[in-house]
């Protein structure tokens, strides 16, 4: 799945994609902000020496 702007379809995400890739992946097209955030997002950590 994928976010993309008003008036983008699937066929233009498809064709760019096999451009670049050399394979025709398939999946559906949603407006942007449609999607839920992935929870599983790395998040840094920084460590403090307490001395």
């Amino acid at each position: 799945n994928v976010e993309a702007e008003p008036g983008v379809t699937g066929y233009m995400v498809e064709k760019a994609l096999k451009e670049a890739l050399g394979f025709s992946p398939k999946g559906d097209v949603f407006p942007i902000g449609h999607l839920p955030r992935q929870d599983g997002k790395a998040q840094r950590v920084f460590r403090r020496k307490i001395e």
